[in-house]
C-alpha cells in the first residue's frame, strides 16, 4: 500500500507500539486515580507530555494545554465555553465542519451570529482589516480561522491578522489541526489566544488524541463535568488548572503515543518538514504535466501545507479516480468534500469534492513515481 492520506491521519506512526503495549500490560491504573504504587507513574508521563507540547507550539508553561479526545472535542469546548447568547463571530470559508457545524448549531442554541471574512492565502494585512471592519459589529467577540486549509493546503492565518483582531478587541481562535507538525508554530509570537489541534495527524500520535491551548489569562468555563481524581469533595469546580478540564478516564495509550511522537519530532523536525515540502513540490510539478488535471490552491506561496487537491476532467473524484487509485494501484488517497463544504462551494467543486493527496514523512520518491504513472493512465480513460 502507498499511503497518501496523512491529512486524515498519519501512517505509519513514529512510535514504539510494543513499548506502549508493555506499559498498558503492566500498569492497571488510570491517571489521577492512584490508589496503589506502580512501576510507571502515568501522571508524570502526562505532565511531561504536556510540557513537551507546550514547548513545541511556543506556549509559555503558565498557559493552559488541555488533552482532549480529538480536535473537534477541543473546538466544541472553546466555542461553547466562550460564546454567549447574541455574540457575533468572524470566520472564513476555509473552515472544517468542526467549526462550521458548531457555529451553525450555536445560532439556534444561543442566537449567535457569524460572518465570513473575505480572506485567502494572498490576502494582505490591509485587505484583511478592511474585510474585518466591514463585518465588525458591537457584539463581535471572536475571530475563528483555520491556520491552513485541509482541502487546498493554503496557509490562511497570519500573525498580523491576529494583531489586527486584537486591535479591535477580538479573541483569536485558530484551528491548527493541519498545521501543527507540518510547519513551525509559535502561539505567543503569532498572536493566538486559543488553538485547537489533533494528535493523530502530523503529530503522528494515535487516534483519539487532541489538544486545546489557551492563554493563562483566559477564563474558559467547564463544558464537560465529572470525575478528575482531584477535588473530589467538591460538587462544583471553578477551573483553575488543566486537570479540572480533563474529566473522565484519559486516553492512556494515546497520551503514551504523543509522548513518543513529540520526542521524535523534537529530534527530527527540520528533516520532517523539509522532506514533506520536497515531496509536495514534486507531486505538484508532476500533476501539472498531466493533461486533464486541475489543481486547487496557490502553490506559488512561500509556505504551504503538504496537502494537494485536484480533479481529472470528466472523471468523478470519489466514484472513479480514488476508487481506481486504491483498487487498481493500491494507492490510498482521500476523495470527497473533506468535511469542508464551505471551501468546496467557494472553489466550485461542490458537491462532488476533490481527490486529496497528503504525503507524509515516511513516503519516498518511488511512491510519487507510482502515483504519477497511475494518474497518467487514469487520465486517458475518458479519451479511449
Amino acid at each position: 500500500m502507498i499511503y497518501l492520506d496523512n491529512a486524515a491521519t498519519s501512517f505509519p506512526k513514529a512510535i514504539d507500539t510494543m513499548r506502549i503495549q508493555e506499559i498498558i500490560d503492566r500498569t492497571p491504573e488510570s491517571i489521577n486515580r492512584r490508589g496503589y504504587s506502580s512501576d510507571y507513574n502515568l501522571s508524570s508521563i502526562l505532565d511531561e507530555s504536556r510540557r513537551k507540547i507546550k514547548t513545541f507550539i511556543g506556549s509559555g508553561l503558565e498557559d493552559k494545554l488541555i488533552f482532549t479526545f480529538n480536535a473537534t472535542h477541543a473546538i466544541n469546548m472553546a466555542l461553547r465555553g466562550i460564546l454567549n447568547k447574541n455574540d457575533h463571530v468572524l470566520t472564513t470559508r476555509y473552515e472544517h465542519s468542526a467549526i462550521s457545524r458548531t457555529l451553525y448549531s450555536l445560532t439556534h442554541e444561543r442566537n449567535i451570529s457569524y460572518s465570513l471574512l473575505n480572506v485567502n492565502t494572498n490576502t494582505s494585512e490591509e485587505e484583511f482589516e478592511e474585510s474585518l471592519l466591514n463585518l465588525l459589529s458591537p457584539n463581535s467577540k471572536m475571530i475563528v480561522m483555520t491556520y491552513g486549509s485541509n482541502v487546498t493546503g493554503d496557509i490562511i492565518y497570519k500573525s498580523k491578522f491576529g494583531e489586527i483582531a486584537h486591535k479591535y478587541g477580538l479573541i483569536v481562535f485558530v484551528d491548527a489541526s493541519q498545521a501543527v507538525g507540518n510547519i513551525e508554530i509559535n502561539v505567543k509570537q503569532e498572536n493566538i489566544d486559543i488553538m485547537a489541534f489533533s494528535g493523530h495527524k502530523s503529530l503522528m500520535g494515535l487516534t483519539g488524541t487532541g489538544f486545546l491551548y489557551f492563554r493563562n489569562n483566559m477564563n474558559l468555563p467547564l463544558i464537560f463535568t465529572g470525575g478528575t481524581g482531584i477535588k473530589s469533595e467538591d460538587d462544583f469546580i471553578i477551573p483553575t488548572e488543566e486537570l479540572d478540564y480533563e474529566v473522565g478516564t484519559m486516553n492512556i495509550p494515546g497520551i503514551l503515543s504523543i509522548n513518543q511522537s513529540i520526542h521524535f519530532l523534537e529530534q527530527n523536525f527540520n528533516e520532517v518538514i523539509t522532506k514533506k515540502s520536497m515531496l509536495t513540490k514534486e507531486i505538484i510539478q508532476r500533476l501539472k504535466a498531466i493533461d486533464g488535471i486541475h489543481i486547487y490552491g496557490n502553490f506559488e506561496a512561500e509556505n504551504h501545507l503538504p496537502i494537494i487537491s485536484f480533479n481529472i476532467k470528466n472523471l468523478h473524484p470519489v466514484n472513479e479516480v480514488a476508487i481506481i487509485l486504491e483498487n487498481v494501484y493500491n494507492i490510498v488517497t482521500r476523495a470527497g468534500i473533506h468535511c469542508a463544504p464551505w471551501t468546496h462551494k467557494m472553489l466550485g467543486t461542490f458537491p462532488q469534492g476533490t481527490v486529496r493527496i497528503s504525503p507524509g514523512y515516511f513516503n519516498e520518491m518511488e511512491d510519487i513515481y507510482t502515483l504519477e504513472k497511475a494518474l497518467k493512465e487514469i487520465s486517458l480513460i475518458k479519451q479511449i
